[in-house]
């Protein structure tokens, strides 16, 4: 069982927060405070087991069904509720098998009768789990297949969740419980570093990354190279040059695809999902050269 705390979003306790709203505040003459409460999320992302305990006359429990999250600036609760219970003073309560979502808890007091307001809403809990598998192709040249992989949550964000793997031989396999979208870099020692710009975990649960470098004594002349092309998915730039930026150009002349870059590297990756279909042209830029190679997407 992975313990789950509510704060944050990084999901710590609610203690202190649950008695920011009622710890130890005069209720109608009458104490009323948590005492515990305590949540835990089974390895399958299944079931939640809460145990809540207080001091005083009466509690009800609330779960609500959370919509339109942002990580980075909060979330929106939908308006009812799923249900309300009335706790005795202590519960082990298990949550079973639960719509997959996002989820906010609630308690308040109930004390003589009267309902005690507001709701204190601890954070989020995710349902989940989901798996992202990176699967990798690697040139024949490519000696080292060793691949250390990175995820973070995408966007400017000060709560920045991060999954690390290493493997030896892949693929990548990251067992998330936050149906977000993040960023994914791919680490290979003797290699560059690839970043892949987005993966939004709902949709994209497996991934193909194309590892093709290409060693200076392969190549006979300074032409980059770009792998898979044709491609659809994600295509990766090599070239003897430190590219500074990469753009992509259709038979109109119209600029689809624009990255700038550190300036520093001599491998770049980047989706093309985005495109439609068609023949178009890549053009690379550094230190004031530029060079253009044809592009296909299928």
């Amino acid at each position: 069982m992975n313990n789950i705390n509510f704060s944050g979003w990084k999901l710590l306790a609610v203690f202190a927060l649950f008695q920011a709203g009622f710890g130890h505040m005069p209720l109608m003459a009458q104490e009323f405070y948590f005492t515990h409460c305590i949540a835990n999320l089974s390895e399958n992302g299944n079931t939640v087991n809460l145990d809540i305990g207080y001091e005083g006359d009466a509690l009800y429990f609330q779960y609500a069904r959370v919509s339109n999250f942002d990580a980075c600036n909060g979330e929106t609760v939908e308006d009812g509720t799923l249900t309300i219970l009335i706790l005795p003073k202590s519960l082990d309560f298990s949550l079973i098998n639960l719509p997959e979502g996002y989820y906010a808890w609630a308690v308040r007091a109930k004390i003589n009768e009267q309902e005690y307001s507001p709701w204190t809403y601890s954070n989020i809990i995710i349902k989940g789990p989901y798996t992202l598998n990176v699967q990798f192709e690697f040139c024949a040249s490519c000696t080292d297949h060793q691949v250390n992989g990175s995820l973070i949550t995408a966007g400017d964000c000060t709560s920045e969740i991060t999954y690390a793997k290493s493997v030896d031989n892949g693929p990548l396999h990251f067992r998330i419980l936050m149906p977000l979208t993040y960023l994914l870099t791919l680490d290979f020692p003797t290699y560059e570093d690839i970043t892949i710009p987005e993966i939004n975990i709902v949709s994209d649960t497996t991934i193909m990354v194309y590892v093709y470098y290409v060693d200076l004594n392969e190549s006979t002349d300074d032409k980059p190279v770009v792998y898979p092309n044709p491609a659809s998915d994600y295509v990766t730039v090599i070239w003897q040059e430190q590219i500074s930026q990469l753009t992509i150009v259709d038979l109109n002349g119209k600029t689809v695809y624009q990255k700038l870059t550190s300036g520093l590297n001599y491998a770049a990756t980047f989706s093309v999902r985005e495109l439609n279909p068609g023949n178009y042209f890549l053009v690379l830029q550094s230190k004031g050269q530029s060079t253009v190679r044809k592009l296909i997407i299928r």
